[in-house]
């Protein structure tokens, strides 16, 4: 994003389809949100990340797993390993689900 910012409602708005056809395609057993925006995106919420981390949601026979995004770890060293964690877990409940 410009700036280094959440997207805006309207450019979820506009990009939201886009995101869903290709989920749609791709048809994964979990998706992991990166930051506050694709968090927001696909779980319908205003919440922050740091509200959201840690839980996981099912939706559309998907898990839905969220976490900061990356570029956080530069600002956080804790961020880093919580990132390494989700996406531990992200492989072992996709692992699960595809058994």
């Amino acid at each position: 994003m410009p700036d280094n910012r959440d997207p805006h409602s309207d450019e979820i708005t506009m990009w939201k389809p886009v995101l869903d056809a290709e989920i749609e395609r791709v048809a994964p057993s979990v998706i992991v949100t990166l930051g506050n925006g694709t968090t927001r995106a696909l779980l319908d919420t205003n919440e922050k990340i740091s509200d959201k981390h840690g839980e996981y949601f099912e939706r559309d026979d998907r898990m839905t797993i969220p976490t900061y995004h990356p570029a956080s770890m530069f600002y956080d060293d804790r961020i880093k390993k919580a990132i390494e964690e989700d996406m531990q877990t992200a492989a072992k409940k996709a692992e699960l689900l595809t058994m």
